[in-house]
């Protein structure tokens, strides 16, 4: 089985598009829980469908609540500040909207398991 990603309502959709043209199965969080799950539902989801949780929660980057070993993997996503320049999708080669602009890698963390 490939890998599975969990995404949360709070991701821009341009970054689940990117994992689902990747070939990833995109699991969107809003198909399975109520979008306002408290985070112990959220994780305990994740791992009942094996998933790597993909969410903005600032929450899910601790460590120690949250022990890489334990968990399929979590990616959390920083989001920079909108600054006024349109980034362009490697893999398109399309604008991409304010609303759905991708994160810097630098700010990303992605905890996986071992």
């Amino acid at each position: 089985m490939g890998l599975r990603f969990f995404v949360d309502q709070c991701v821009p959709s341009s970054i689940s598009q990117i994992l689902h043209d990747a070939d990833y199965k995109v699991l969107l969080l809003r198909d399975y829980i109520a979008i306002d799950s408290p985070d112990n539902v959220v994780i305990a989801k994740a791992q009942q469908l094996d998933a790597i949780l993909v969410s903005l929660n600032g929450d899910f980057a601790d460590i120690v609540s949250y022990p890489p070993a334990n968990y399929r993997g979590i990616g959390r996503i920083a989001m920079r500040p909108y600054d006024g320049v349109k980034r362009i999708n490697s893999r398109s080669h399309s604008p991409i909207s304010k609303r759905d602009r991708l994160p810097s890698s630098s700010n990303n963390r992605f905890l996986r398991r071992c």
